[in-house]
């Protein structure tokens, strides 16, 4: 949730008598927003977790898949190659349900 900011003010005190038009008056404005982002952080081990272990098991399983098809030797240049792409598909998979996931906490 995005909450709305809180606004501290702090006023100072100055003789009126010394100020002239000649001299300009120095005055500061300074903006800080924070957010305590400790849930977040929480959440997203959470969510990165389980979108990582989701992502194992569907390399697991399109590698099983993979080598019930496939006739040759069980490791090969094929084989590997195969792996590091099933691999890719199954982590791209799953960061973008992960980026669906993050975006639904910030926006609900």
């Amino acid at each position: 949730r995005i909450f709305p900011p809180l606004l501290t003010l702090t006023y100072a005190a100055h003789d009126a008598a010394s100020v002239t038009a000649a001299e300009p008056v120095d005055l500061k404005f300074k903006v800080l927003y924070t957010i305590d982002l400790s849930s977040f952080w929480k959440a997203w081990d959470i969510l990165l977790a389980v979108s990582l272990v989701w992502a194992g098991l569907m390399w697991l399983f399109s590698m099983f898949v993979y080598n019930r098809r496939r006739r040759s030797p069980p490791v090969d240049r094929d084989w590997l190659g195969a792996a590091v792409l099933n691999a890719a598909g199954a982590v791209g998979k799953a960061f973008f349900f992960l980026s669906f996931a993050v975006a639904g906490y910030w926006f609900v």
